[in-house]
């Protein structure tokens, strides 16, 4: 879906659920209701959302919303590097 977006559209993503932060690994995602707790495989890593907005968004504009526990991780996640496209992130816990 997100190569079908024109250039001069704005991608808006909202996520509520749950969330979490990998102390080993650093890194923070979102689940869903029907996650497994003891199989990271079935999470939603918040970096790869990034990746996948990069790699495949024709825009040049996303506002993320997450409504779930680390979603702060969101914000760390665009002060990471430098991005081609111009990102907003509203969360509710940090």
């Amino acid at each position: 879906m997100l190569s079908e977006i024109d250039e001069d559209d704005l991608l808006s993503l909202y996520f509520a659920g749950r969330g979490g932060w990998d102390s080993d690994t650093g890194e923070h995602y979102c689940y869903s209701y029907n996650a497994q707790a003891d199989d990271p495989e079935t999470y939603w890593v918040i970096s790869s959302i990034f990746d996948d907005i990069e790699e495949n968004f024709n825009g040049s504009k996303a506002l993320l919303l997450a409504d779930c526990c680390y979603s702060g991780g969101s914000i760390d996640e665009v002060k990471r590097g430098d991005r081609d496209i111009s990102y907003a992130c509203v969360t509710s816990f940090v």
